[in-house]
């Protein structure tokens, strides 16, 4: 690997006062990864997810052409409804950037009230997006929107299959272990 690269980077997903354990990626585990000839280095943790957004104001093609967005069908472009489009939204607000190229027209706000995180990593998120806007003030108007979203209930998968006894004998027919 070393003819090709002798470092790989690593783009961190928390900032260091915000940091989630354990997590699939981490400033202090990421270099564990490295060996003698490929070194691994953790980058950004120093910024938040805002912050680092507001470095694209300067590059139109990137803003333009930033994709975050596995929900929808189109591979090409953000859906701009789903959880993950509309918190990239609300951090590219914090950052001072309206509307970027890379989502179709104006944030609609009625989108939040359909939101439903589902962990608590995603919530926290959240919460450093309303850190943001009290910051920067920048999406003000939008905080109870953002609030609520946080305080709205998460859905656990429990509560979708029946529950203790009622549980196990479903599992055991669906296994087909129940004659």
């Amino acid at each position: 690997m070393k003819k090709v690269a002798g470092i790989g980077l690593i783009a961190s997903s928390e900032p260091y006062d915000a940091l989630i354990l354990p997590w699939g990626s981490h400033p202090m585990t990421d270099p564990l990864l490295s060996s003698q000839n490929f070194r691994i280095i953790h980058d950004g943790a120093g910024y938040s997810r805002s912050e680092k957004l507001k470095v694209l104001t300067g590059w139109k093609v990137g803003l333009d052409n930033l994709r975050v967005c596995w929900v929808g069908n189109l591979t090409y472009k953000n859906c701009g409804k789903c959880e993950k489009c509309v918190r990239t939204r609300l951090n590219l607000l914090t950052a001072g950037i309206n509307n970027p190229g890379c989502f179709e027209g104006s944030l609609d706000t009625n989108v939040l009230k359909k939101i439903v995180l589902t962990n608590d990593a995603v919530r926290g998120e959240w919460r450093l997006i309303v850190k943001e806007i009290l910051k920067t003030g920048n999406g003000i108007e939008l905080l109870k929107d953002v609030e609520d979203v946080i305080n709205r209930p998460s859905v656990k998968w429990s509560k979708l299959l029946p529950v203790g006894s009622i549980r196990r004998e479903w599992v055991k027919n669906f296994l087909g272990k129940n004659k």
